[in-house]
């Protein structure tokens, strides 16, 4: 099993803030939002450059991302 956090959990002013908090914690994994970027929790749209940008500062911590919140229909 791996523990991981949502990273909402990590109020901080930018993305990487709060991804660099995720790590300092000695954690590895976790369940994103997209409030952590900026945006409101379940957007309807999301810019190919910024999900760019999200996707390279998960990666450029090692962290791995278990689930992403958002609504099922």
């Amino acid at each position: 099993m791996r523990l991981g956090i949502f990273a909402k959990t990590f109020v901080r002013p930018t993305l990487a803030e709060t991804l660099d908090a995720v790590v300092a914690h000695g954690l590895d994994c976790i369940q994103f939002n997209f409030a952590c970027a900026g945006l409101p929790s379940m957007p309807d749209k999301i810019a190919p450059e910024l999900a760019a940008q999200i996707g390279d500062e998960i990666k450029q911590r090692k962290l791995n991302v278990a689930a992403v919140s958002g609504l099922s229909t």
